[in-house]
Parts: structure tokens; C-alpha cells; sequence
């Protein structure tokens, strides 16, 4: 428990450090940029992340997973060369042809040509920083990754804010600096990857399992952009570049919760991985240490999106007028974002257990195809707002499946109880968003999150742990 706090402080530190400036300078950027210049900023970063997909074949996954098989150091070395070669063949091939059919995909999505040829360019760029990543989150390199997020984080706001100045298209210049960032990130994989270089070994037995476990996982993480990004395309399409950017607006301040999930999951991820394998081997203090591990970790997300729902009309306030439907978006977001990590979380003994990959992949298709039905239902009727409701429900029915099938993967006796309160309490707490926007309700609310504090934290571990946990953390 102590390593695990200490690696997602780590994370945590290094997220909030890099992405809190980003979040800080959007009531900036809201007076500089239209929500119809934001719409295809907004289109470039999810077809970018979809693409990314394709380029990688979801093959960092197969690092993270392969490396806890790997005996010695020079295993280790041979699995990550042979998947980053991998993945360099596979982005030269179909970056080239994203790239050639630019005229006719940019057209279907209603996308300048030129934002488009920048999204290609950032894809085939900025894939294989997260190989090296995968990498260390797998060695558990927390205080190294951290450092390098804080820096990369430091120059791209940095070049964001420059470009954004001085040039003319707002809106392009944010495409430029993912670009430039991109860029960056690139420089640091190949520095990070010089000491795990190797000679190829071409054994093909072991790179039919890496690509056999990639591609099992792939329809996942394809769905999960389809769930996650394709809305905005969608709306972009169906509505015009203005709602998108309504949307991408709302929905981007709506995930902040989810990028602080994902700085705590890089660390909870090798953590619970350990525990599992801990657990076949017959020990039998690793699954109460790991049940209690998860239920914290659960109510400390749980916690953070009900804190920022409550604040949530108080947030939008400081953008620009123009961009005041954003909130409604923003609230509905991040009740999709509280299933979305929900499920990310309990998903792991599917992860683990290789027999129940393509059960999981299962899971996320079935869940994209609802949402993708959904939306071409409910954006024509109920434009943004009904592309939240269909997150919400395709998120919730994959949950549902998720929770029954991990439990079949790995049986494990969670704190139900204590879970169900967490929700309970956390769900008359979200009655205080309702007191409402301005500066004297901001006041108001500030000790109803301490009393909530407290009584999550009463639920999970006790005040007496919480402040020990919080002393062993400074301490180290």
C-alpha cells in the first residue's frame, strides 16, 4: 500500500503540475477563440487518438503485460525492441495510407484538409512515447516518468501559449503545438530507449503472442474511442464545429477527474498485477491488502469527480459567455466519467487473465456500437446533450457486464458495504451543486466538501489511517 500511494502521488503530482495550467489557461482561451474555431481542435485531438490506435496496435499494452513473464533484463530488452519495430513497420504502412486518402476522410469528418494532414502527422509522430512509457509504469519508475511529464508538461503549455500569442488562426496554433509536443515527445523516447535497445530476435512464436494479446485488446481500445471521441465528430458533422466546440469544451473540463484516475491507475495497475500473481501463489494476507487497497482508491475517485460535479457550475462561470451551455455538458460528463473509471478499475482480473481478453474486447464493442446507435438517434434530436446521455448509458451497460465477467476471472470478496455507503453518501453530497454558481455559493460549499471529506474518509480507512498514510507519504 505504502509504494502504491507513493508511485500515484508521483503520477499525481506530475499530472496535476502539467495538465492544471492547460485546465487554468482555458477561461483565457475561451475569450481568444470561438466555440466554432474549438470545434476542429477538438475533431483533430479525437481522430489523432484514434489513429494513434491503429499505428500502435494497442501494442504497449503487451509490454506492460509481458514484462512481469520476462526472467532477466535481457528478455526485457528483446520484448520492447521487437515491439517498438513492430510498431514502426505498422505506423509507416498505415500512416501512408490515412495520409493519401487525406482529401476524402477530411471530407467525410468536415475537417479543414490542413488540420487534417497536422492530426496524421501528430499520430505518426507521437505513438511511440508510449511504448517507453508502458515501459517504466511496468518497472514501476514513478519518480522518473513524473519528472518527465512535469517537463514535457512545462514546455508544451510553454510553446501553446507562444503560438497561441503570436499567431493569427488561434485555433491552428493549438494544432501547432501538438505538433511541436509531439515532437518533443519523440526526442525523449529515443533518449529513454537507448539503454533497452537490443538485437532483434525474431522469434516468432513470441511475437505471434505479443500481437495476438495486442489485437485481442485493440477492438477495446478502438471502442473506448468510439465511446470517448467519436461524439465530437459526430456533432461536428451532424451540428456544425460551433456545438463541437460547446461539447469539446464541456466535455474536456468534465474529464479532469479521468486524467487524475489515469495518473493514480499507471500505478495501481503493476500493483494489483503483483497482487494477483501473490494470490495464485497461495498468499493469503495479498487479497484483504488488495481489497482494501481498491476500496480507497475507489472512494478517492469517487471523492474527486463528486467534488468537481459540486463545483462544476462555479467552473463554467469563468469562461467567456459564449461558452455557458458548456455546463450542463460538463455535469453530465462527469457521471459518465464516474462509470468510466469504475469500470477501468474492476476490469484488471480480466486484463490479467489472458481467457477473458476477448471477453473483455466483447464488452467494449457491444458498449461503442450502443453509444455509436445512440448518437445518430439522439444528436439529430438532442444535439450535445444527448451524446451525454448516450455515454452514459453505453458506459453504464459495459460496467454492468464488466463487474459479472471479472468476477468470474478472479474471485475476490469486496468491501460491498462500505462501496454501497461511499455511493449513498456521495450521492446527497452532489445535492450541494445545487446551491449554486457565484462567489457566495462558493463559500457555501466549501464545508460541505470538508464534512464530506470526512466522512469518506471515516467509510474507508478510518481519520486515524488517513493521517498515518498522509505522514508515511511526507515522511518518504
Amino acid at each position: 500500500m505504502p509504494s502504491l500511494a507513493k508511485n500515484s502521488l508521483l503520477y499525481l503530482i506530475a499530472t496535476i503540475a502539467t495538465k492544471a495550467i492547460s485546465f487554468l489557461l482555458l477561461p483565457f482561451y475561451s475569450h481568444l477563440i470561438t466555440p466554432d474555431q474549438y470545434g476542429y481542435v477538438y475533431v483533430v485531438t479525437a481522430f489523432t487518438t484514434f489513429l494513434s490506435l491503429f499505428l500502435s496496435l494497442s501494442l504497449g499494452g503487451a509490454i506492460q503485460r509481458f514484462y512481469f513473464d520476462c526472467e532477466n533484463q535481457t528478455e526485457i530488452k528483446t520484448l520492447y525492441t521487437n515491439i517498438v519495430l513492430i510498431v514502426l513497420f505498422f505506423t509507416t504502412v498505415i500512416g501512408s495510407i490515412f495520409y493519401f486518402a487525406g482529401s476524402s476522410i477530411s471530407s467525410i469528418i468536415n475537417l479543414p484538409i490542413e488540420y487534417y494532414n497536422y492530426a496524421v502527422l501528430i499520430s505518426a509522430i507521437s505513438v511511440f512515447y508510449p511504448l517507453i512509457l508502458s515501459l517504466l509504469y511496468a518497472s514501476q519508475s514513478a519518480k522518473k516518468v513524473s519528472i518527465t511529464s512535469i517537463f514535457l508538461g512545462g514546455c508544451g503549455v510553454a510553446i501553446q501559449l507562444i503560438l497561441v500569442l503570436l499567431l493569427e488562426d488561434k485555433a491552428l496554433a493549438l494544432v501547432k503545438a501538438l505538433l511541436a509536443n509531439s515532437l518533443l515527445t519523440f526526442i525523449i523516447f529515443l533518449i529513454y530507449s537507448k539503454p533497452y535497445w537490443a538485437t532483434p530476435s525474431w522469434n516468432f512464436a513470441n511475437i505471434t503472442k505479443y500481437l495476438k494479446y495486442s489485437l485481442s485488446q485493440l477492438p477495446s481500445d478502438v471502442s473506448v474511442w468510439l465511446i470517448n471521441c467519436s461524439d465530437r465528430i459526430l456533432i461536428n458533422s451532424m451540428k456544425g464545429s460551433s456545438f463541437a466546440g460547446l461539447y469539446g469544451m464541456g466535455a474536456n473540463l468534465g474529464n479532469i477527474p479521468q486524467i487524475l484516475f489515469h495518473s493514480v491507475n499507471k500505478a495501481y495497475v503493476p500493483y494489483v498485477f503483483e497482487k494477483y500473481k501473490e494470490i495464485e501463489k497461495g498468499h493469503n494476507d495479498s487479497e484483504s491488502i488488495l481489497v482494501q487497497t481498491t476500496t480507497t482508491v475507489f472512494a478517492v475517485i469517487t471523492a474527486s469527480i463528486a467534488i468537481i460535479a459540486a463545483l462544476s457550475n462555479n467552473i463554467i462561470s469563468l469562461l467567456a459567455s459564449q461558452y455557458s451551455e458548456s455546463a450542463g455538458v460538463m455535469l453530465l460528463i462527469l457521471i459518465a466519467v464516474w462509470i468510466d473509471c469504475s469500470r477501468i478499475m474492476f476490469m484488471n482480473p480480466m486484463a490479467y487473465n489472458i481467457r477473458y481478453i476477448k471477453i473483455k474486447s466483447a464488452i467494449w464493442v457491444i458498449s461503442s456500437i450502443l453509444s455509436i446507435s445512440l448518437n445518430f438517434y439522439t444528436i439529430p434530436k438532442y444535439g450535445m446533450y444527448g451524446a451525454c446521455c448516450s455515454l452514459i448509458a453505453s458506459y453504464g451497460l459495459s460496467c454492468a457486464f464488466i463487474l459479472y465477467f471479472s468476477n468470474k476471472a478472479m474471485k475476490l470478496n469486496y468491501q460491498k458495504n462500505k462501496i454501497i455507503k461511499i455511493i449513498v453518501c456521495t450521492f446527497i453530497f452532489s445535492a450541494s451543486y445545487l446551491i449554486g454558481s457565484d462567489l457566495k455559493a462558493l463559500v457555501l460549499k466549501v464545508p460541505c466538501i470538508i464534512i464530506y471529506l470526512a466522512i469518506m474518509t471515516e467509510l474507508t480507512i478510518s481519520l486515524k489511517k488517513g493521517f498515518n498514510y498522509v505522514k508515511v507519504l511526507f515522511n518518504k
